[in-house]
């Protein structure tokens, strides 16, 4: 007879361990709040939440608490232009420039300070592939101080986490999509496309693509196509004022303590007419990105909701890096990459307790989840963090979570 203590395979006994560490991060101040959700079999096998939502209003964490998600946005979106892939409007190497002409004339980066740029042309267009793959070329305004780098932020292409990490020279940012891309027009990228992977705006342009292929601005569509048919209601690019009471507080980790650095009452999260940002601007619920998960883990379906079709989600959630041996980012070491997702593809060598094939991705403010079809379960965890800083303590919530995982 089964333990009346397990559920779905899970020891309710040895996920005990889980919260007693993550008892230990609230403790010690390292975190102020902390909460997340995992579920098996389409069983919740553990939620968990303790910490503040608002430390300095004394504002508990809560189930329901509204977090900044940061690139987590970007499994969303690229979701949502695989919807409109199934629906025929491109093909995953179709170039992107017939859609955006002012791509036609991109350059290349090959050495020299701004004033004096050497640039080549380009061997071949960027594709939808590259973008779903951050192998295009395209760069974030943080990843580096190159001439690159220092255009993204003469130009104010800071989508998402914005100014949290650097202000632009006219103290401007792109105010939308549309003017993202022409700034983006106008600097160089920072290798061919394909050549390796660079972490970037890849999304934030795909979004964009999501808008011209959709003909709907990209809140609306994600809205009409994910969000409202998985039950989503509190997943969008703004916290309305009926919610900011539910919105959490984000810090940083500064002199070894923690220092608010976007008080959910004047965040700017608060306003409407924000940059849509694909890639890093969606706010979400643990509960909300959940049923995200469940839909991928489910095969494209969630209830009466499909998203989409189950051989498109094995084909999103399948290694598209052209070689095992791309230059990558040190933090991608030993991950493969599917349409939107980091996948493990040898766990040992990762030192991961996970499967094999396990797709996950992080956000700037350290939220991370996992969704891993062969053991059929999918995590979410949330907390407010910024910059990530997650390697650490993400590693250990898998491992405590695998561990009590006994049948």
């Amino acid at each position: 007879m089964a333990d009346e203590l397990d559920i779905a395979g899970f020891s309710q006994e040895r996920i005990k361990r889980l919260d007693k560490i993550l008892a230990t991060y609230i403790g010690r101040e390292r975190y102020a709040g902390i909460t997340g959700l995992i579920v098996r079999n389409g069983k919740t096998v553990h939620e968990f939440t303790m910490g503040w939502q608002d430390r300095e209003r004394q504002i508990p964490m809560h189930e329901d608490t509204i977090f900044r998600i940061y690139s987590m946005s970007k499994a969303i979106t690229s979701i949502a232009a695989m919807v409109l892939f199934e629906q025929g409007y491109f093909q995953i190497d179709d170039p992107i420039d017939p859609y955006l002409p002012e791509f036609k004339h991109l350059r290349v980066y090959a050495g020299g300070e701004i004033g004096a740029l050497k640039t080549v042309p380009l061997q071949r267009p960027i594709t939808f592939r590259d973008l779903l793959t951050h192998t295009s070329g395209l760069s974030y305004h943080f990843m580096g101080d190159s001439p690159v780098h220092q255009l993204y932020r003469l130009h104010g292409v800071m989508p998402g986490v914005e100014m949290l990490y650097s202000e632009a020279a006219d103290g401007k940012e792109v105010a939308n999509l549309e003017s993202m891309i022409s700034a983006l027009a106008r600097i160089p990228l920072l290798h061919q496309p394909g050549e390796r992977m660079s972490y970037g705006v890849s999304i934030d342009v795909l979004g964009r693509l999501v808008e011209i292929l959709s003909g709907q601005k990209l809140d609306d569509f994600l809205q009409q196509a994910i969000f409202g048919p998985l039950n989503m209601p509190d997943t969008g690019f703004v916290v309305p004022k009926n919610k900011l009471k539910r919105f959490a507080a984000n810090y940083s980790w500064k002199n070894d303590h923690l220092e608010l650095i976007d008080d959910p009452r004047r965040s700017r999260y608060r306003q409407s007419g924000r940059l849509l940002s694909g890639g890093g601007g969606l706010v979400s619920t643990s509960h909300d990105y959940m049923q995200f998960l469940l839909m991928l883990l489910n095969g494209g379906q969630l209830g009466h909701a499909r998203i989409l079709g189950p051989i498109t989600v094995d084909f999103i959630l399948s290694n598209h890096f052209p070689r095992e041996n791309m230059p990558r980012p040190v933090w991608m070491r030993q991950q493969g990459h599917g349409l939107g997702f980091a996948l493990a593809l040898d766990p040992v060598k990762m030192g991961l307790l996970t499967s094999a094939g396990t797709a996950d991705w992080a956000g700037a403010a350290s939220t991370f989840f996992w969704l891993d079809r062969k053991e059929n379960m999918a995590a979410v965890f949330m907390t407010q963090d910024t910059p990530l800083d997650s390697d650490t303590l993400a590693g250990q919530v898998r491992t405590l979570t695998y561990q009590a995982l006994i049948k």
